[in-house]
Formats: structure tokens, C-alpha cells, sequence
């Protein structure tokens, strides 16, 4: 027996779709909403007609919930996003550390600073002295000093405040005295090498002169001098040259000579700065290319020309046989033994000088130029006590610099009082004028010649200066290790060496 048909209803499109589709299909109601722009999600795209919303027939029965609570999520979804962003009045610092008492590690004056940093202004006095023992380790020193206060104070911050300054009191700095910003003030110095470079001061590029005159300002500040002109005149010598020549010369006081320096236009100074470091690098290029100047051989016969009274002679043996007695038949000297028979030897070396001054090329150009300038910078004293004390300062001041550094065109060495200027036609082993030193034409007493270096320097900043060779001879000199006064410059006062004798 067959089973009673049934008739299936269609949809809008004309699909057939069961009884229980029906009840799941959602309702004209809620397509209207679903068609609604402003309730529509904003991913979503306009269907083309309400049937594109409907379930198809053979979709699974058990997804067809599912699909009724997407549908009402997006039925539900807002028209346009909102997106959370974190309060602008947030602090997002980390909370400071809890303070023991131990003021070694932390004052208690730092400690309450950084408390009333860390809790907002606008919070009560009340409300802080609450929070305030959150910010103590619990069973410190701290701690058990806090318990033992009034229940009043525990309520006030304002007392508690005072409480914590009897407490622990602040311990008193040890400031330096005037005299000593006055030292630190005449130590600060601005090298030419700084200037027209920029320093990072505080997180921001400054030029190196505006920094410089912002310490000198505070320290003038601290050393009491900074409504006078005190101490202007000995810093402004020690200022680089193309600053100090941009300035003037008289200033009423420190604020006075700062605001000239900062004044001055940077930009000029910059290329001024430009063209120093450009002549400093030929400069150097010409000091290095003199130390590369290659020795001359010294000639074998170098010492020959040593004085007499250096020369060692030995007396002859007396004889020791009668000289008639002899077989020879009286044959050789009545009171010296007879020669002894010569065993040939191996030749010899040549002499090597120990240290013989190079040969300087003369100069030209340039590096003539700066010679000349090494020169004129030296001052060349007159011939009296006053004078004589100053030069034997400035002996001094050439070793502490150079020590036993080679003689070259690069390290001039300071005259004798009241002696010939360089490169005069002046002897080279007394310094004066009118003879020379060539075939020892020079008859000045030892305690009249100049110091050992001091020879050696004319002869070379002649040599260098125009093309007049010198002679060498070696003789023995004392006075390498002490200046033209006795004073000792530390070394060994015996020694013998090669140096120039004479302007040939």
C-alpha cells in the first residue's frame, strides 16, 4: 500500500525546501534587518536578493543553527569599529622600589622625593600618609620606625614629612672652597682642536665654545669673580688664536667676555678652523718627511782630528841586554829592546762614528717657512744675569720636552745668551762671529762653547736654511746632559759623542 503523498512547498525562487527548513529559515523581519546599511557588519557586501540569505536545501541540518546564530551576530554587529586606546594621563613608569632606612644607598630626602613623585599631585594628604607604608620594607629599619609614630601623624603626610627629616637628617656636603673653583677656573681650557665642533650637552649637539663658556660662566660664578674682570686677562691669553683674535682685548667682567665669545659668528669661525686644520696637516706632513732624511756615511777618518792630549802614547822598553855583548856585534839601541817581529793581522773595520748628526737638506718652500717661524718663536736672550736665568729655564723646558730625541729641523733648541743669531756665518762650536770652526779655527776656551745641542742645532737650521756644508770632527763634550749652568738633565755627563764643530 503506497504512503499518502505529500506536497512540498517552494520558496520565493521556486526551490522546494522542507517542513523543518521552514521553521529554520529566517523570517522576512529578519532579512529586512539583515538588508539594513546601518545594521550591516562593515565586511559584509549587499546580498543581490533576500533568496542569496536563505539556507540551501542541501546544506547539513546540523549546521543550520549555527548558521541562525551568525546570523543574528551579524544582525547585531555595530555599524563601524571603536578601537580602545590607553588613557593619554596614564603613567606607565614603574612604581619606585621600597626604601629600608638605609640611607647609604638612598637618603631619605631622595626617598620622599621620589615617593610624592610617584603618588599624583592631586591625591590628599591623607590618602597619601595610607600608601605611605607600602613604600617601606616590611620589618626594616624603616618599617619599625614608622610603627612607633603617633596614630595622628600615621593620618598626615605633612607630619610625617617632618617626622622622617628628624629621623634621618641630611648630611652636610663638603663644598670646595673659592680658591679652589679659582684653580679649576684657570685649568679649563679650550684647545684649538676643539674649536668649531659640536659636544652633546644634556641630549642636544651645542657648539664646543658655547659649552666651554657655560662651565667658565659657573665657575666664575662659584669662584666670586663673576661681576669682576678677574682672571679674564690669563684665560683669554690661553684661548685658541682665530677665537681670541675675534674678540676684544678689555671686558668690565665675565658676563661681559662670555657674550663676546658667543657673539662671534660661527660660521666664519668654522672655515677659519677649516684653514688651521688644513695648514696643521701640512705642517705635520712636512715634520714627518723630515724625520725620514737618511744619514750620511760617516767617513773612516771621522776621529783622526782628535786633539793630542787624547791620543794615548805608551813609552818604549828599556833594553834589557848589553847591546855590545850581543851576538849581533853591537847591533841595535844601547837602551831600547829591539823591535819584535810584527805578526800580520786581519785588516780592520773602518771607524764608525757613534751618532753623527745627519746632513740636512736645505729646505724651500713651505717647509722653509715654518723653520723660519720654529725659529723667531724662540726668544734669544742678551747677555745678562737676568737674561742668563731665563735661558737656562728654557734649557730646561726643551728636555722636559724633548728629552734625548734626536736633533732635526723640528726641534729648535734655545741660544746662548748675547751669541750669534743662526745661520749668520757664526761658528758653530762658540757661536760668535768673524771665524769659524773649519781646520779647528776656533780658539775659544772650553767653558766659552756652546752646549753640545746647541752646535749640532745651528749647524743643521744653517744647513737647512741655505747650501753652506758643514764639517764634522769628534770631540769630547760634557755638556749633552746639563745646560750652559751646570744643572743636570739626568743622564750620564761622561758620555762622548759626534756633534758639529765648526761652519765650514
Amino acid at each position: 500500500m503506497l504512503a499518502q503523498r505529500t506536497r512540498q512547498t517552494r520558496d520565493a525562487s521556486g526551490r522546494f525546501s522542507s517542513a523543518h527548513e521552514n521553521a529554520l529559515a529566517p523570517s522576512a523581519e529578519h532579512l529586512n534587518v539583515i538588508h539594513t546599511p546601518a545594521n550591516r557588519s562593515p565586511w559584509d557586501t549587499p546580498p543581490s536578493t533576500e533568496s542569496s540569505l536563505t539556507p540551501s536545501p542541501t546544506s547539513s541540518r546540523s549546521s543550520l543553527p549555527i548558521f541562525g546564530e551568525l546570523l543574528s551576530t551579524i544582525r547585531r554587529a555595530p555599524s563601524t569599529l571603536t578601537i580602545t586606546t590607553p588613557d593619554d594621563d596614564s603613567d606607565d613608569e614603574m612604581p619606585m622600589d621600597a626604601w629600608d632606612g638605609d640611607t647609604d644607598k638612598l637618603s631619605a630626602q631622595d626617598f620622599l622625593r621620589g615617593f610624592h613623585r610617584d603618588v599624583k599631585v592631586s591625591t590628599s594628604s591623607a590618602d597619601k600618609a595610607k600608601a605611605f607604608k607600602n613604600y617601606l620594607v616590611a620589618n626594616s629599619d624603616a618599617d619599625d620606625w614608622y610603627k612607633a609614630l603617633s596614630a595622628a601623624t600615621k593620618a598626615d603626610m605633612d607630619l610625617i614629612d617632618i617626622a622622617i627629616e628628624a629621623q634621618y637628617p641630611a648630611e652636610a656636603t663638603v663644598q670646595p672652597m673659592p680658591a679652589e673653583y679659582t684653580t679649576d677656573l684657570l685649568k679649563c681650557r679650550l684647545t684649538t682642536e676643539e674649536l668649531g665642533t659640536k659636544v652633546t650637552v644634556v641630549d642636544r649637539e651645542v657648539w664646543a665654545h658655547h659649552a666651554w663658556c657655560a662651565k667658565m660662566m659657573r665657575l666664575a660664578l662659584k669662584a666670586n669673580v663673576s661681576a669682576t674682570a678677574t682672571y679674564i686677562e690669563q684665560v683669554c691669553v690661553e684661548l685658541p688664536g682665530p677665537l681670541r683674535k675675534k674678540i676684544g682685548k678689555t671686558f668690565a667682567d665675565w658676563a661681559a667676555f662670555i657674550k663676546a665669545i658667543r657673539d662671534v659668528d660661527t660660521a666664519e669661525l668654522v672655515l677659519d678652523m677649516k684653514e688651521w686644520r688644513e695648514e696643521k696637516a701640512q705642517r705635520d706632513a712636512v715634520a714627518k718627511m723630515l724625520t725620514r732624511v737618511p744619514a750620511v756615511p760617516t767617513s773612516p777618518t771621522a776621529g783622526s782630528g782628535l786633539p793630542a792630549q787624547q791620543q794615548t802614547r805608551w813609552p818604549a822598553p828599556m833594553a834589557g841586554v848589553n847591546a855590545f855583548q850581543a851576538p849581533g856585534g853591537g847591533q841595535g839601541n844601547l837602551f831600547t829592546a829591539p823591535r819584535a817581529q810584527q805578526q800580520p793581522q786581519a785588516p780592520r773595520a773602518p771607524y764608525q762614528a757613534r751618532g753623527p748628526p745627519a746632513i740636512q737638506t736645505p729646505l724651500e718652500g713651505d717647509q722653509r717657512r715654518i723653520l723660519v717661524d720654529a725659529i723667531a718663536r724662540i726668544v734669544h736672550h742678551p747677555d745678562t744675569d737676568a737674561e742668563r736665568l731665563a735661558h737656562a729655564d728654557q734649557q730646561q723646558q726643551w728636555w722636559s720636552a724633548h728629552r734625548n730625541v734626536e736633533m732635526s729641523a723640528n726641534t729648535p733648541y734655545p741660544l746662548r745668551p748675547g751669541r750669534a743669531p743662526v745661520n749668520s756665518g757664526e761658528c758653530f762650536r762658540c757661536g760668535m762671529v768673524g771665524h769659524t770652526n773649519y781646520m779647528r779655527g776656533c780658539n775659544a776656551p772650553q767653558d766659552q762653547c756652546v752646549s753640545a745641542r746647541e752646535q749640532r742645532w745651528r749647524r743643521i737650521a744653517a744647513q737647512a736654511l741655505k747650501e753652506a756644508p758643514a764639517g764634522v770632527r769628534a770631540v769630547g763634550v760634557g755638556s749633552w746632559d746639563v745646560d750652559d749652568y751646570g744643572r743636570p738633565f739626568g743622564s750620564n755627563k761622561d758620555r762622548i759623542e759626534e756633534v758639529d764643530q765648526g761652519n765650514a
